[in-house]
């Protein structure tokens, strides 16, 4: 294993989590931070790494920003989209400053503005701010670290395997079929009224429009691709529309999809601050399932800093799927690899694992308002992005995004094209 000595007169936990991200997770050296500058003068190791104020001659150096030291949620590091480094092997900016902001989501505590679901806007995000968001930043300055070491100490690192990760949110199990009898009259009474001829057909036909979880599955796995399921288990809300946990069609359906994939929770809509609910909920799928479970993806993506994640710890989970925007396409915390969570509020790492997405249906459709043709356009440019790092592409649909009456025309064919420019 390589090794890298670290002068920095900062020991403090946030950095000690950014060198840990960036050269144990992500390079896989071993590293050594020390504040003893006559030490690491000394040391005999080969790599060197001078974050500090001083100018050490030969030792490839970061800015030191006294970001970590100076600590303060307000204070927004410098952030550029690519990191370079001079002749003297001078980084360009404070990148440890800059993946620290992004990772533990700095900017999203505090007084922030939210969406009537009491999302943080993303207009907010300084990302966004600088046309960025498009981009998994932290990748791309990790790869220029790479060869910043292969050039500079004749290393062989390679870019990391790009993967892809494929995703189901199932909200709805049917759309008509099952449904309470006063849901259903009432449905069947409002297409009548606004002219929905076409969708009071369908409420009696015999295969229920929303029934499309096998199509799903015959179609990752065409594309070699096995499935992640977020199944909502809980009773019927005005948010949370989905059969009753103890339905047998639902119980029956959940039972065969884990046989075609692996499944994870989706808290219902008032739980994401609520950890009896989602204790409760997941116990449920648990039992269904007789399986633990230890992944979660937030319904409508109700994510609030820092009380949503330690109510997940809190319920036993270990692995989050919410990192991403409901309104934009692109990489929430700059990255396209699976993180570890930092607390602010307890100054420390966690046990849950953040894995980003950047790809959503209802982005694409209903908040970006393209057309299936033009979603497959800009979705292709992310996966460029992304493959360009050796990245993993997350790509989050519902079974209930096909159905033509609902604004869905022709997104069979998107969703489709999208997974073979995932795996090409």
């Amino acid at each position: 294993m390589n090794k890298v000595i670290i002068y920095s007169p900062d020991r403090s936990p946030k950095l000690i989590y950014v060198l840990d991200y960036v050269w144990t997770r992500c390079l896989g050296f071993e590293f050594v931070l020390t504040d003893d500058k006559a030490f690491f003068l000394r040391a005999e190791e080969d790599i060197k790494l001078n974050y500090s104020a001083d100018y050490i001659a030969g030792v490839m150096a970061i800015p030191y920003s006294v970001y970590f030291s100076d600590f303060d949620i307000k204070l927004i590091p410098h952030i550029e989209k690519n990191l370079h480094w001079d002749e003297k092997g001078v980084a360009s900016f404070d990148f440890l400053a800059s993946m620290f902001f992004l990772l533990a989501r700095v900017e999203e505590y505090g007084e922030v503005e939210r969406d009537e679901h009491s999302r943080y806007v993303s207009d907010q995000s300084v990302l966004v701010k600088l046309g960025l968001l498009a981009y998994p930043v932290i990748d791309g300055w990790l790869q220029a670290l790479r060869s910043q070491l292969n050039q500079r100490y004749k290393l062989r690192l390679n870019t990391p395997t790009y993967t892809c990760l494929s995703t189901v949110d199932v909200d709805h199990l049917s759309a008509y079929k099952n449904k309470p009898v006063l849901i259903q009259l009432g449905g069947l009474a409002r297409d009548l009224l606004t002219g929905r001829l076409a969708k009071v057909k369908d409420r009696f036909s015999k295969m229920d429009p929303y029934d499309r979880l096998r199509d799903m599955i015959d179609w990752n796995t065409e594309v070699d691709l096995e499935l992640l399921f977020f199944v909502l288990t809980t009773k019927r809300s005005k948010y949370d529309k989905s059969l009753a946990p103890t339905h047998p069609l639902f119980v029956d359906t959940i039972k065969n999809l884990s046989q075609n994939g692996e499944l994870g929770i989706h808290p219902s809509y008032a739980s994401w601050n609520d950890t009896p609910k989602i204790k409760a909920e997941k116990s449920t799928l648990e039992k269904i399932l007789d399986q633990p479970i230890h992944r979660s993806r937030q319904h409508f993506l109700r994510l609030s800093f820092p009380t949503t994640y330690k109510q997940l710890i809190d319920a036993g989970i270990t692995e989050d799927h919410s990192m991403g925007y409901p309104d934009r396409l692109g990489f929430r915390a700059g990255t396209s690899r699976p993180f570890q969570w930092y607390d602010l509020d307890s100054d420390e790492v966690t046990p849950l694992t953040v894995v980003p997405f950047m790809i959503m249906d209802v982005t694409l459709n209903e908040y970006l308002k393209l057309d299936a043709g033009s979603a497959v356009k800009h979705c292709k440019q992310l996966i460029e992005n992304t493959k360009a790092v050796g990245g993993q592409t997350s790509i989050i649909w519902h079974n209930s995004s096909f159905y033509a009456e609902e604004g869905w025309l022709y997104w069979e064919e998107s969703y489709r094209r999208i997974l073979q420019l995932a795996v090409s």
